[in-house]
């Protein structure tokens, strides 16, 4: 699925919330009636989510979003023989660039075993989207 594809469904479900939020305080929906009602507390399973709740829940789904990003990062000298050449590339699901470059130094350090310290992996790059190296 695309990176674009996966935020319209995200902006769909926030929408959707938000609407269902207006919804409730104007009272229009009521937890315990009605097709949204029924959904709402799966036919009275539950309580529902309050407008307070809802809110909570829009704030962290848009606190956790991610995105796909492209990062090149720098094989430190002790790794290998063509120190300033030899680097890695890989696209990462993070939360924004400082977090995408983090991502990738795990990956990297998990991968390979032998990174003494994350941070000797210079960052060169990082991208937003998925790039193919095409060299």
């Amino acid at each position: 699925m695309s990176t674009a594809t996966k935020q319209m469904k995200v902006d769909a479900m926030l929408a959707g919330l938000r609407c269902l939020q207006r919804d409730i305080e104007a009272g229009a929906v009521f937890h315990e009636e009605g097709d949204i009602g029924a959904i709402l507390t799966c036919d009275g399973a539950h309580e529902g989510l309050t407008v307070e709740q809802i809110d909570e829940l829009c704030e962290e789904i848009n606190t956790s979003r991610t995105t796909t990003y492209t990062v090149i990062l720098l094989y430190p000298d002790y790794m290998t023989d063509n120190y300033g050449q030899d680097t890695w590339m890989g696209a990462v699901e993070a939360t924004g660039p400082d977090n995408a470059v983090e991502n990738a130094r795990l990956q990297v350090t998990r991968d390979t075993g032998c990174v003494e310290d994350m941070e000797d992996l210079a960052v060169v790059a990082c991208i937003q989207g998925q790039h193919d190296d095409l060299a």
